[in-house]
Formats: C-alpha cells, structure tokens, sequence
C-alpha cells in the first residue's frame, strides 16, 4: 500500500515530544507548585499543522475509531456537571491532542513499524539513563526522601510512579526490538537497556511497575518463543515457572507480605488500608452518580467531600467509572474488547504488528489496576496505549484491505 502521508520525519519528532513532556518533571521537582512552561502549546500547534496537511487520511482513520471519538465527546459534554468545567475543557483538549498525534504517527509508520520502535526505544531509554545520572549525580533532585516511608528514586520526573511508567515503557520497547532486530549489536543494546530499566524501577521502588514490567519480558518472550510449540512443552515450562515462583515466594516472603507489596498504594499510602479507603471512596462516588459519573475534572469536589486526594483513585477502570459513570464504563468496554478482538484477527494471519501492539495493551492494562493512565491526555503511557489501539485498528483495516482477514476467516 503506497503510503502518501507528509511531514513523517516531523511527525515523529512531535510524537516523541509529547511522550518526553510527559515523563520529564525535573522543573516541576525544582519549582515545586509553579506553572510549567507551556511547551504543550507549541507541539499542540504542529500537530495541527501536520493535521492539516493529512486531513483526509486523519478524518477516515478518526471515523474508524467511533467508539472512541464518541467516548472523548462524551468527555466534553460531561462539563456541564462536572464541579470544574475548565478543567474538563482542559483534559477534553488534552486529550484529543493525544488522540491526533496518535493516528498521525500511526499513519505515518504504518509500514515502518521497526523505525518507530527504534525512535520511541531510544526516546525512553536516554530518559532511563538521565533519571540514573541525576539519582546518583544530583540527589536532592532524583531522589524523593521526605514523601514517602523511604527513599525512593524518581529521577528525571516528578514521582517514582511516573518513573515506573517510564522504566515499564523502556523495558516493553527493548524486550521487542530484541526479537524484532537482526543486528546483534542492537539485540545487546536492547538486552542492557531492559536490565537497567529494572535496576531504575526498583529503586523507584514502585510495586505495580515492576509487575507489569515482569509481565512485558514473558508475555513478549512467549508470543516469540512458545506460541508456536507442543501443548505439551509449554504445560511443561508453565508448571516449572509456577513451581519456580511458589518456592520463591514460600520461602522470601510470607503471605501478608505478598499482598501488601503487590497492593501497595506507591505515591499515596504504602498500606493496604490506605489503598483500599481510596477505592472505597470511589465505589461510593459511583453509586451517587451511577449513569453519568461526576465529570472527567480533577474530582475536587470529591476531594472535599472525602478528605482524601481523589484526582489519582490508582486504579484507571474505577477513576473512568467515578468520573464517567456507567455510560463511560460501557464505551470504554466496547473500546478495549474491539482492540481485544482486531489484534486476535491480526495473530490469525500472522500479521507483523500483532506481538508489539497486543503485549502493550495486555501490560499497560495490568498497570492500570493500580495505576490511573487510562485516556488521559499528557500522561505518557496513556499516549502510547492510544497509539496501540490506533495502530492495531490502522493495521486491522489495512489486513482487511488486502482481504487477509476475510480470507483467515
């Protein structure tokens, strides 16, 4: 399929700038409560530069993905009760930025896939390396000592979370270059990169990161390893991991251990009661307002109501559900098993863009159980999962194009 987009190089240029704007939070660190530089502003105006320029390809593509434009209108409409319509504005706008940004790029890289991963890998892997210089070099700005029990590590952002989303992000980029490059030189590189993100998360000391991280590395290595061998080998390797884990756990750790470092609340309260509070506050906000939730804002009235900061419920499907209601709860459903549904008619026909979309998807949404990055509009690993469910759809119809799909069928 010829591919006649423009501005490709300038395309993702802007792409990688919205991903380092929402990692980086090294002036926010130093500046404590002041306002950031409006750097958004610049890349918003380019991105509507390429827009314009692509306008017929962004519309078809924009019309493809229905649900989801329908969701962000939603998002827009929910001003009019939401307790700050300003801030709902401001999210909506955010928001769909993102979204733009996400089919422009996805457009652009539609048969450059490897090229892309290579950018964004590079991308998050020298903000991994520069959030470990300013750890060791320049603690007093990478590394958090009075906000939470202990000392943990946020680098060239603003929160040891954010730093686990970045690390979480590099280690899902590497582990499928590794199996998608044929130079052994970037397969070393990409080995590396992996064991220094998991040096860095660990000190960041965020629990959920770690996990989805973990989660990355197998779930790739088994769709490039396993997925094509005997039932019987990998009922084999799978009980020999369960067994592996089970003596691990057995013997490290005991049972209150597990569940309170696989619960923990990273950036709120390290408790189990802490974090169940904040998701109990949030099940009660969902009964008051059950069809329309409280509006896609900053949840301050909520905050007030609770005593508790509710802009972060650290878990992405209740903040959509608290802010969306059921109406919102329903469209992003029908959101993810569409993307659920195109990716497993891609791995039918052996589709290239299956592993790196599906294990993505799959990661960013264990993360998101107690994490909140789901369609938000400047967070990082919100941004690349919108790109993942664009780039899956771009890649679905463009199979169907060909009569691929129809043909597996």
């Amino acid at each position: 399929m010829m591919n006649n987009f423009r501005f490709k190089g300038l395309t993702l240029f802007v792409f990688c700038l919205y991903l380092f704007w929402g990692f980086f939070g090294v002036d926010l660190t130093m500046n404590g409560e002041a306002l950031r530089f409006p750097l958004h502003r610049a890349y918003i105006l380019l991105t509507l530069l390429i827009l314009c320029f692509n306008i017929k390809e962004f519309f078809v593509c924009s019309m493809k993905n229905s649900l989801l434009m329908i969701l962000i209108f939603y998002m827009f409409i929910s001003a009019a009760w939401s307790s700050s319509p300003v801030d709902t504005f401001r999210f909506v706008v955010f928001l769909f930025s993102s979204l733009a940004i996400c089919i422009l790029v996805a457009l652009a890289y539609r048969d450059n896939q490897l090229r892309l991963i290579r950018w964004v890998f590079w991308l998050c892997f020298v903000l991994i390396i520069c959030s470990i210089v300013a750890a060791l070099q320049f603690p007093q700005y990478g590394i958090n000592t009075k906000d939470f029990a202990s000392s943990r590590w946020i680098g060239i952002t603003e929160h040891p979370n954010k730093l686990g989303g970045l690390s979480l992000a590099c280690i899902w980029l590497a582990v499928n270059l590794y199996y998608l490059s044929a130079s052994k030189l970037e397969k070393i590189v990409a080995l590396s990169s992996i064991l220094i993100a998991f040096y860095t998360v660990i000190h960041a000391d965020s629990m959920t990161s770690i996990l989805a991280s973990i989660l990355a590395v197998c779930y790739t290595s088994y769709w490039h390893l396993l997925s094509v061998k005997s039932s019987a080998i990998k009922i084999v390797i799978f009980s020999i991991a369960f067994l592996g884990s089970l003596i691990i756990t057995t013997v490290y750790m005991s049972t209150t251990e597990i569940v309170n470092q696989t619960l923990a609340l990273s950036g709120r309260d390290t408790s189990l009661t802490g974090r169940t509070l904040l998701w109990a506050n949030g099940l009660d906000a969902i009964l008051d307002h059950p069809i329309i939730g409280s509006g896609f804002d900053d949840l301050e009235g909520l905050t007030k109501k609770y005593h508790i900061l509710m802009s972060h419920l650290h878990n992405g499907y209740i903040e959509v559900l608290v802010k969306g209601g059921l109406i919102a709860g329903l469209l992003m459903f029908s959101i993810l098993m569409s993307v659920f549904i195109k990716q497993m008619a891609l791995k039918r026909i052996g589709n290239s863009s299956f592993v790196i979309c599906h294990t993505g998807f799959v990661s960013i949404l264990v993360h998101n159980m107690a994490e909140s990055s789901l369609f938000k509009g400047f967070n990082s690993l919100s941004i690349i999962f919108i790109f993942i469910m664009v780039f899956t759809g771009v890649a679905y119809y463009d199979a169907l194009g060909k009569n691929l799909i129809s043909k597996s069928l």
